[in-house]
């Protein structure tokens, strides 16, 4: 089979990818899919007709912006653990077969 023209950076996504591209996301998430539509022969790539490594529309970095924030630093432990909060006192559970009291029984005529 001929091989597709390698795209030039700064390509656009084709329409049909733009439409394939929600479908792919709602299955499998957005991380998933903007490293499918890099990949030559991915699911997306054939399914949208996507030039592999396009550039997404609009729609597309709507759905899933693509400037994707930097990995969360992650946070010193802090040097006071908080203070256990004692139990509040659990009030008794009435077991099967209790009667209610006479206040239940004047509230519920």
């Amino acid at each position: 089979s001929p091989t597709p023209p390698s795209p030039t950076p700064g390509d656009v996504c084709e329409v049909s990818c733009e439409e394939e591209f929600p479908k792919c996301v709602n299955f499998k998430g957005c991380e998933s899919c903007l490293e499918e539509l890099q990949t030559d022969g991915s699911m997306l790539v054939n399914r949208g007709e996507c030039t592999a490594g396009c550039d997404p529309t609009m729609t597309m970095t709507d759905l899933c912006p693509t400037t994707t924030p930097p990995p969360p630093s992650p946070t010193p432990p802090s040097p006071t653990p908080p203070s256990p909060t004692p139990p509040s006192p659990t009030p008794p559970s009435p077991t099967p077969g209790d009667v209610c009291e006479v206040s239940c029984e004047e509230e519920f005529p």
